[in-house]
């Protein structure tokens, strides 16, 4: 396990996190469609400065509570936080692309660290998985398209902080995410 680094190493380590097999991304590769029909988040607009601000929260939240993330970790929140919504067979497709043949459970095993420290969401709905927003301080709302697999992302934080008030008077724990299946524009 190593640490999250500063300075020239952490810059070279950030390059390997978010190089794609045709280097790295840029603006319009970050806008196109993802491979299973997901809409880009308006967050990623921002590009590469998104990417790194991900990063640089990750890095500040393992510095302050002692975590640890190892390098197969960081290259897999950093090609996560360059795409709107990525699936675990695509990563570790990205990873076979690198001339080694890693096993599906090295890739879900980093995977279940990221979402353990709070770093990524899984969208079950679409079997994906979506960076954590740095400044995230209520669970985020998803919605996804049942028939294209579209997703988009809610930012109606009072109405999410009502339902999970609810759920805890009802005697449940406090919400991860929440997933609304509903048909886009587009499939109605």
């Amino acid at each position: 396990m190593i640490p999250f680094r500063t300075g020239a190493r952490h810059d070279r380590r950030f390059r390997l996190c978010t190089r794609h097999r045709g280097g790295h991304p840029d603006d319009a590769s970050l806008r196109r469609l993802g491979r299973f029909g997901t809409q880009p988040n308006p967050r990623h607009d921002l590009g590469m400065d998104h990417v790194h601000a991900i990063l640089k929260a990750a890095e500040a939240a393992c510095r302050s509570s002692g975590l640890k993330l190892n390098a197969l970790q960081l290259q897999v929140l950093g090609w996560i936080a360059a795409e709107p919504c990525v699936r675990a067979y695509d990563l570790l497709g990205r990873l076979s692309g690198n001339g080694r043949r890693p096993s599906p459970p090295t890739i879900y095993r980093a995977l279940d660290g990221l979402r353990e420290h709070g770093f990524i969401h899984r969208i079950d709905a679409i079997n994906g998985y979506v960076a954590r927003d740095p400044g995230e301080s209520q669970p985020p709302v998803f919605v996804i398209c049942p028939r294209c697999k579209r997703l988009g992302r809610l930012d109606s934080q009072s109405e999410i902080s009502a339902f999970d008030e609810m759920l805890r008077q009802s005697g449940f724990g406090a919400i991860r995410h929440v997933e609304i299946q509903a048909t886009c524009k587009q499939c109605s």
